[in-house]
């Protein structure tokens, strides 16, 4: 019953040394079936969501926000976002001597002790590694792909977002604004 691990997210990137103007590859993921915000979004808009996204603080599965709020987010696929997520606390909290999951206290507030987290990070250089030739089995790959019908590479969008903001400013809902404001 209840949440046992957090969100445990996983971040990759590969870099494109031979088009360094383009987006690297970028994958930033929770280990759960999806974001919290998605679950506190439907609550406040009063909408149901999706079956798999959360379970109730029975551990059933739930389509209410506010039940999956009190329960917990749902492992993305099943056993194997479950297993996902136990290495990530298992790196995470067990090599680095972070607080586990179920130990660390909410993010949500500033309630209690600092979370105590850890985090581990992995850097591999391909050049030391033997991928003398990266660049150009890199760009070939991803070039496969992009030739796909339908495929996005991850960091794409993001990247786009990001330089089309930084040229032209972001538009913010006046509702948002005023929401900021008042609380």
């Amino acid at each position: 019953k209840g949440s046992f691990f957090g969100t445990n997210p996983i971040g990759f990137g590969a870099p494109r040394p031979t088009k360094p103007d383009e987006a690297p590859i970028v994958i930033d993921m929770a280990t759960s079936a999806t974001a919290k915000v998605n679950i506190k979004q439907a609550a406040t808009e009063g909408r149901e969501i999706p079956l798999g996204w959360a379970m109730d603080s029975d551990g059933n599965p739930t389509t209410d926000p506010k039940a999956g709020l009190a329960g917990g987010l749902a492992p993305l696929g099943g056993a194997k976002g479950y297993g996902l997520g136990l290495m990530v606390d298992i790196m995470a909290a067990g090599l680095t001597g972070g607080n586990w999951s179920y130990n660390a206290p909410m993010f949500a507030d500033n309630e209690g002790p600092a979370p105590n987290v850890g985090q581990i990070i992995i850097a591999m250089s391909p050049e030391k590694i033997g991928g003398a030739d990266y660049d150009t089995r890199i760009e070939d790959m991803l070039g496969e792909l992009e030739a796909k019908e339908g495929v996005r590479l991850p960091g794409v969008r993001r990247h786009e977002f990001k330089h089309n903001a930084e040229a032209n400013g972001i538009e913010v809902p006046q509702a948002l604004i005023e929401r900021i404001e008042n609380s």
